[in-house]
């Protein structure tokens, strides 16, 4: 199990890499999306907020129940997936990673990573 200051650096470096990604690629996003990351075996959830192509710094929080886009991963295959150890479609196909959204969010989701 990964230490709760890895992941949340962990996180913040991937909303820096989300954050800097193509503008282009961004345009599509809808105006504002409540994201949550699930991390079950420290007993935690991240959440941001999606507003205008940006995403804020994540902050722990109780549970996902208004996120309009959920991602619910083990901490040290969080880490995995943001040092390339471990690919998105992997992780998805193996239950390593869980992604509840709508079909529009997932198919934005796909287009950017």
């Amino acid at each position: 199990m990964a230490a709760r200051s890895d992941v949340e650096r962990t996180l913040r470096s991937l909303i820096g890499r989300l954050n800097g990604a193509d503008p282009s690629a961004k345009t599509a996003l809808p105006a504002d999306r409540a994201i949550a990351c699930v991390l079950p075996d420290l007993e935690t959830c991240y959440r941001a907020n999606l507003r205008k192509g940006q995403v804020s710094r994540p902050v722990a929080a109780g549970g996902p129940e208004d996120g309009d886009v959920v991602f619910t991963v083990s901490s040290d295959d969080l880490l995995a997936l943001a040092g390339g150890r471990l690919s998105l479609p992997a992780a998805v196909v193996t239950g390593k990673l869980k992604i509840d959204a709508g079909a529009r969010d997932l198919l934005l989701l796909r287009r950017m990573f």
